[in-house]
């Protein structure tokens, strides 16, 4: 089975998509990951607006 994007995020957020359902661990994973990225696209886009100065 492929997840799409829309899938993986309805699983960070609620910890089940369609006939998956995430034990505690794998919720508390997924999450953490989900706060990595935004923390990397959130330092990428202030780097990327410090370089264009």
């Amino acid at each position: 089975m492929q997840l799409s994007i829309g899938d993986l995020i309805e699983l960070a957020e609620t910890g089940k998509t369609g006939n998956i359902e995430l034990d505690s661990m794998a919720k508390i994973v997924l999450y953490e990951c989900s706060n990595m990225l935004e923390f990397e696209a959130d330092y990428y886009e202030r780097e990327k607006k410090r370089n264009a100065r």
